[in-house]
């Protein structure tokens, strides 16, 4: 089901819900429509969508920082995966993405070795 599928639904069921669903910003939108073209296998929009959110990053984006290393690593594209959590650890201190990029870099070391 799409965004709009989603939005059509709540309009018609539950107009409180619905106002309040518009008042979503369009930040938390671009990650959830990434969220969907991930499902739909449409990765490099979401990845576009992802990368956007870096340029306004939030202490809040763990979860869409998580997915961009993430397929950036299934991908091989090591240098992406350690761009993307060395911008985020200066504005998401989080130990899971801390380990995430130690592990990175032990691969890239890997891989020059």
């Amino acid at each position: 089901m799409k965004w709009e599928e989603i939005m059509d639904f709540w309009k018609k069921e539950d107009k409180e819900f619905y106002d309040h669903m518009k008042s979503v910003s369009d930040h938390d939108m671009q990650v959830m429509k990434a969220m969907e073209y991930e499902k739909a296998g449409e990765i490099e929009k979401a990845i576009a969508l992802y990368e956007k959110n870096l340029q306004d990053l939030k202490d809040t984006d763990f979860f869409s920082v998580e997915r961009l290393a993430i397929i950036y690593r299934k991908r091989g594209k090591i240098e992406d995966e350690i761009r993307v959590l060395e911008k985020s650890l200066k504005v998401i201190p989080h130990s899971k993405l801390k380990a995430r990029l130690e592990k990175a870099k032990a691969l890239k070391a890997k891989k020059q070795g």
